[in-house]
C-alpha cells in the first residue's frame, strides 16, 4: 500500500508469506518492499528488486517520508 498528500508519502509492508500464490512459492522475495534515497527522492521498489544499495522495509512496517525534507524513517505496526 502506498498512500501520499502533500506532507508525506507512507509505504505499508505487510503480508502473510503461506499466501503466496503457487507458480511464485520458489521465489522468497514474493512480497518483499525495497527502498532507496538519492539526493533528490526516495525510490520504492516490489519483489524482484535485489540490487546493491537498496534496503528492505521489513514485513509488518511503514516508510514514512517527510516530502519537504526527504528525511526517512520507519514505523513497526
Amino acid at each position: 500500500m502506498m498512500i501520499m498528500n502533500k506532507d508525506f508519502f507512507v509505504t505499508a509492508c505487510r503480508y502473510n508469506q503461506d499466501r503466496i500464490p503457487d507458480l511464485f512459492k520458489k521465489d522468497a522475495d514474493y512480497y518483499e518492499l525495497r527502498y532507496k534515497k538519492t539526493p533528490d527522492s526516495v525510490l520504492v521498489a516490489s519483489s524482484g528488486w535485489n540490487q546493491d544499495g537498496w534496503t528492505m522495509l521489513k514485513n509488518d512496517s511503514l516508510l514514512i517520508v517527510d516530502r519537504s525534507n526527504q528525511l526517512v524513517s520507519t514505523l513497526e505496526i
